[in-house]
């Protein structure tokens, strides 16, 4: 094995590994690449629960407070909706007067731009299903966790309005 480092997009430096078959320029066989693959298994196990899991926990924790804010908005006066509407439009976070509540406040802390990238909808959609589903903060990350991610926070939804309409 031998390690080799890149730098992603972001400017992180990242060491990763790799198998010295794999750059050989002997023709690959079906055992040389199911070994490599095999082998790189467990990599991508350890990388799950540490460097994945890690991620996510982050995430469902900035997800929650996402959450809490998104409800505290909600408990302004319309004088201070009107102000936070404006700090918004300040820090040129797109909005018009049909976005929800939840999209803004994803757009203002991940900074997402919704036509190059489809997770603010995603995270703003977790946050209406906890709302809707009546999800207290302190369970919020449980919650998430029990619906198995982010992702199918939305296709749970999506699965139940689809019966709903088939029936």
């Amino acid at each position: 094995m031998m390690l080799a480092t890149n730098q992603n997009q972001r400017g992180i430096i990242m060491t990763t590994k790799t198998n010295k078959t794999a750059t050989k320029n002997s023709t690959p066989t079906a055992k040389s690449i199911t070994t490599t693959l095999f082998n790189l298994q467990s990599e991508a196990q350890q990388w799950n629960l540490n460097e994945f899991k890690k991620a996510n926990d982050m995430l469902y924790a900035m997800l929650k407070t996402c959450f809490v804010e998104t409800d505290n908005v909600r408990h302004l006066s319309p004088s201070e909706k009107a102000l936070f509407n404006e700090q918004l439009e300040e820090r040129q976070i797109k909005f018009n007067k049909a976005t929800a509540l939840e999209t803004k406040v994803i757009r203002a802390v991940f900074e997402i731009d919704a036509v190059k990238d489809k997770r603010a909808s995603k995270y703003a959609r977790v946050l209406k299903i906890a709302k809707a589903d009546d999800i207290q903060p302190e369970a919020f990350v449980n919650w998430l966790i029990e619906q198995n991610g982010i992702d199918n926070v939305g296709r749970q939804n999506n699965d139940s309005k689809a019966n709903e309409k088939a029936n």
